[in-house]
């Protein structure tokens, strides 16, 4: 019984490597070992990426989503709802064209941001009196460096 079990996985085996090979033959896919662990491997680091963008944009939505104007923040909340179904599905031309987006639309929300603090704080019109209080009473003292 166990020659026959183990003739049988041996058949499907060498049947499902057959196959293999046809459909790689078939769809012109890499059937070099180093060009699939080449592919492997951007497909890999692509969803790391894209993991990442994800986990900084939650991240970064919760920490200044108050302060970012409304439309703007609706852009990258659906960029990244479109972000994660992408990675979800490992579908690489989709993760590339929801991260281009996602990023584009932070450039747009970070630049608004910056000119609203720039707005807000711009620097009072005696910022470089060292004297802020106007008492012209001061003197400057003398002191002696000891080497």
């Amino acid at each position: 019984m166990a020659l026959l079990e183990y003739m049988s996985c041996k058949l499907i085996f060498h049947l499902f490597i057959r196959s293999q090979l046809r459909y790689c033959l078939a769809h012109k896919t890499p059937n070099s070992g180093a060009e699939v662990n080449r592919i492997a491997k951007e497909e890999a680091e692509k969803v790391n990426m894209a993991d990442s963008l994800i986990f900084q944009t939650e991240k970064q939505l919760t920490e200044y989503g108050d302060k970012l104007p409304a439309d703007k923040k609706t852009i990258i909340e659906n960029g990244l709802k479109d972000l994660k179904e992408a990675h979800a599905a490992k579908d690489l031309a989709r993760i590339d064209s929801a991260m281009n987006a996602l990023n584009a639309a932070w450039q747009e929300a970070s630049q608004d941001l910056y000119n609203t603090t720039q707005g807000a704080g711009e620097p009072a019109a005696d910022a470089g009196n060292p004297n802020p209080s106007g008492d012209s009473n001061t003197q400057d003292a003398t002191y002696e460096e000891v080497k």
